[in-house]
């Protein structure tokens, strides 16, 4: 696994939907898209807004997305990845604790995995809302260095 997808959420602002790159001393969280990029469908009564939705998605967001995926894919220095907007290096020597929760996160309307908590050495905690689709082991396994603490309850 040299990447997965993740949703950083967060109440007062949009959630910033990231591919995480795996390097060998460093997680590049690299913004491909915002609120919407990751939402699978709007729930809501009207179907006509669910249309409006979904062609708006498609032929706007959607693209967008995927050409700056590619345009991250295309760099190799950490450097050069940090000048792109909404981009974080995380080291894994920076890392003081990780935890997994198994259970789903309720921030979403999509079914996802669960969540991957890092705790940082300057105090910031990041919170990631990880894909329905990505295996909680190969998480845990990027994390060699560090004890990972696997839970299964909301708090």
């Amino acid at each position: 696994m040299k990447f997965f997808y993740a949703i950083e959420g967060n109440m007062f602002i949009r959630d910033r939907y990231y591919k995480i790159y795996i390097k060998d001393e460093e997680l590049w969280l690299g913004q491909i898209g915002r609120q919407l990029y990751g939402m699978k469908e709007l729930s809501g009564g009207s179907m006509v807004l669910n249309i409006l939705f979904s062609l708006f998605r498609r032929v706007w967001i959607v693209p967008r997305g995927k050409k700056r995926e590619k345009e991250l894919d295309a760099i190799s220095t950490s450097r050069l990845f940090l000048k792109k907007k909404g981009n974080v290096v995380i080291r894994f020597n920076e890392i003081d604790d990780v935890t997994i929760n198994e259970l789903q996160s309720w921030h979403t309307l999509d079914e996802n995995g669960g969540t991957l908590t890092l705790k940082l050495l300057n105090g910031k905690e990041i919170q990631l809302i990880l894909e329905a689709k990505t295996s909680l082991n190969r998480i845990e396994s990027i994390f060699h260095q560090k004890p990972v603490k696997r839970i299964d309850y909301w708090w």
